[in-house]
């Protein structure tokens, strides 16, 4: 016996999600069978993030959509600078995300247990809880063998400094 239900989910978009009963009971039941949900997703739940000087707010909401998108809480470490985007930054963040999920700190975070986005590190050895970002190491770029190696090169260099 198959049921399928749909749910309707008003959004911008107007789309109409479509689940089908069994693949959606099967997915809930794959620990309980002893299989693996691959498509299981876990947060890693307090995320602090040092955001780079050179392309300040890229680096200040890239890794925030994706952290508070996983489902994590975010720590965003502004230090207290002459530049005039602290304070508008943190005014707006404030304001704009929950209390409960979001804080900026003026001091560096020493949490072991809080997985740290560094886009300031000067080396590339990361321990496992730890997303380093050295802005010395070269960029690595895949370029498919077909493609126009002079338009790919033109925008991976627009793409590196375009921020």
């Amino acid at each position: 016996m198959s049921f399928k239900v749909s749910i309707k989910h008003s959004c911008r978009q107007g789309v109409l999600f479509i689940f089908e009963f069994q693949s959606v009971t099967q997915c809930e039941y794959l620990l309980a069978n002893g299989s693996d949900n691959r498509l299981r997703s876990v947060g890693k739940g307090l995320v602090v993030i040092r955001p780079t000087t050179h392309t300040r707010l890229y680096s200040i909401i890239s890794p925030i959509a994706a952290a508070i998108s996983a489902g994590n809480c975010v720590c965003l470490e502004l230090e207290d600078t002459m530049l005039n985007m602290e304070p508008v930054l943190k005014r707006i963040f404030s304001e704009a995300l929950d209390i409960y999920t979001f804080l900026t700190s003026n001091t560096a975070i020493q949490d072991p247990s809080a997985f740290l986005v560094d886009q300031t590190a000067t080396t590339s050895n990361a321990p496992s809880n730890q997303l380093s970002s050295n802005s010395t190491s070269r960029t690595i770029a895949i370029v498919y063998r077909a493609a126009d190696v002079e338009l790919a090169a033109k925008s991976i260099i627009d793409a590196q400094f375009g921020f």
